[in-house]
């Protein structure tokens, strides 16, 4: 039984309403961890859907849960469907709550089991901004207004409330305490952030994108933060191919691109410099099966500090 397990089944026995703990016994082969023997403590023994906002005789459920798969989770979200399906969606349970049966006094729910901890990352960096008011919800966590997420191992958790007056915002921060003090498992932050040195990085602007980096094709996805280089905004990059051949492919396909739309500054096997149409003076390096770049700095100079940093420590992570 591992957490992914425990995860599905406890959104199945929310949305169905049957959380009793099963009555046969447990295989050896397998035993649940200590960790996952917490998981499956009373704290899920409910016989409705009313657990996350139990002992509170006011909220009741606004209508009957809801279960969305890759097939049909665009009748939930709409065009916003193939995004989350390029982060590896796996399936939403949607809750809503109201508040002394008020239509105008709700509070939304959508529980997304994405299928790996890359991807609840993912799709919760791109939604979250800057200027987070940060919660002990998961692995992380926050607040902006009426509207709250977090995420932790392959959960990833998004809760609204229909306005922020108290009443609504107080349910609204319990709820996601109780989400998150039952998935099981450990805070898993993607390694791959660590490479981006520390010095000069804005806070919160780390994030993965599933596909298409920087809009390309060639580029299959990968992580993006962003320095302030001496009053400067900048954008660094990394993109893992997986072999160095593809690396050299996806660097030569950046070079046919650039000839095309922007400008070759220097161009060589491991590196190249650019004048980006969109994303201004950057400079791209492969090394190891990855491609990185800085983009939106001032000249040369003041990028390459910073992109030998990252190619350095990136060529010690795959020899």
């Amino acid at each position: 039984m591992n957490a992914k397990c425990l995860i599905l089944c406890w959104l199945s026995w929310l949305v169905l309403g049957c959380g009793r703990e099963s009555q046969e016994p447990v295989s050896t082969a397998e035993q649940p961890t200590p960790q996952e023997t917490a998981i499956s403590t009373p704290a899920l023994n409910t016989s409705d859907n009313l657990w996350l906002v139990a002992g509170n005789p006011d909220w009741t459920l606004a209508e009957q849960p809801a279960l969305y798969t890759p097939d049909d989770l665009f009748q939930y979200v709409n065009g916003a469907a193939p995004k989350y399906l390029s982060y590896g969606f796996q399936q939403l349970t949607h809750f809503r709550y109201s508040y002394k049966k008020d239509e105008l006094s709700c509070i939304t729910v959508d529980v997304y089991e994405m299928g790996n901890p890359l991807g609840a990352y993912g799709i919760y960096s791109t939604a979250r901004s800057r200027d987070i008011e940060r919660r002990n919800w998961g692995t992380e966590g926050f607040r902006s207004g009426e509207v709250a997420m977090a995420w932790k191992q392959h959960v990833y958790v998004q809760a609204m409330a229909d306005d922020d007056r108290p009443v609504l915002i107080e349910m609204l921060e319990k709820i996601m305490v109780k989400v998150f003090s039952v998935i099981p498992g450990e805070d898993v932050i993607p390694e791959l952030l660590d490479v981006f040195p520390r010095e000069n990085l804005i806070p919160y602007t780390d994030r993965y994108v599933g596909k298409d980096l920087l809009g390309h094709a060639f580029l299959p996805g990968g992580f993006l933060v962003n320095y302030n280089l001496d009053g400067q905004e900048v954008l660094a990059f990394i993109s893992d191919l997986g072999m160095p051949e593809a690396s050299q492919a996806a660097l030569a396909s950046l070079m046919d691109f650039e000839q095309q739309h922007g400008k070759i500054l220097e161009s060589g096997p491991e590196s190249l410099w650019v004048e980006d149409s969109g994303l201004g003076l950057g400079g791209v390096r492969r090394t190891a099966g990855y491609l990185t770049g800085v983009f939106g700095v001032t000249s040369q100079d003041q990028a390459t500090p910073l992109l030998e940093k990252i190619a350095a420590t990136l060529g010690k992570t795959r020899k």
